[in-house]
């Protein structure tokens, strides 16, 4: 058994694992920092939106 944050199950497939979900949740924080002076890339763009969901 191992315990994994949410963004490594989003980010990257794990076929044949299972996987649960902990309850209660354990609360996170996730800070993004970014240049402003560089766009996102596509990579980075996407990891965002999917921060902005959770």
């Amino acid at each position: 058994m191992t315990l994994i944050d949410s963004l490594l199950t989003q980010a990257q497939r794990f076929d044949g694992l299972a996987q649960l979900s902990l309850e209660p949740q354990i609360p996170t924080t996730i800070c993004l920092m970014t240049m402003r002076s560089r766009p996102l890339s596509r990579l980075a763009a996407r990891f965002v939106e999917i921060l902005r969901k959770q």
